[in-house]
């Protein structure tokens, strides 16, 4: 049991080193991208010590015994229920406010999920939407394919888009609009 729970404390600590490095690059906008990550470095210790000094106390302080009984011998029931119960609903609230963190943040770099939503907006309405707008719109888990006509290809260069047009005159159209430096 407790190698199976250290299996899973790494996986969780792969998945969130994954997404520190978009958040916080989202959050660095003056380019201070090591002073950002250095913060965030120091409050996930402290929230880390603070959680782990919490839980030491919540798991060897039976908080919610009743007395005991002078009929029986004297022993305390078992708290284990208890427990539990308070386990389940810090770590219900944990991902609760983790989720509600990921919806907050209104990321402005695509990923598979957020350049699905912005091709099917546009496919649809010739629009295009805001990052605040794709952010309410984007699945914080999303294991879907491309939708049916928006394949979405990361990284890939504008002659796979099958365009046959002169490039430097159609970037020439949106040059001095704030999309084109």
């Amino acid at each position: 049991l407790l190698v199976l729970v250290e299996v899973l404390r790494q996986v969780v600590g792969v998945a969130g080193g994954a997404t520190r490095a978009a958040m916080t690059q989202h959050f660095a906008v003056a380019d201070n991208f090591g002073d950002v990550s250095a913060k965030d470095g120091s409050q996930e210790m402290l929230v880390e010590i603070l959680g782990s000094s919490l839980g030491f106390y919540l798991a060897t302080h039976p908080f919610l015994a009743p007395p005991p009984d002078p009929a029986n011998d004297g022993s305390l029931p078992s708290v284990a229920w208890a427990q539990w119960v308070l386990f389940g609903a810090l770590a219900a609230m944990h991902v609760l406010a983790n989720y509600r963190a990921c919806k907050a943040v209104a990321l402005l770099t695509l990923n598979r999920a957020r350049a699905r939503i912005v091709a099917r907006e546009w496919k649809l309405t010739r629009r295009v939407l805001t990052p605040t707008q794709v952010a309410r719109l984007e699945p914080v888990v999303s294991f879907q394919d491309d939708a049916p006509g928006t394949r979405v290809i990361l990284g890939a260069g504008v002659r796979a888009l099958g365009w046959h047009c002169d490039l430097s005159r159609q970037l020439g159209r949106w040059q001095g609009r704030g999309y084109v430096p």
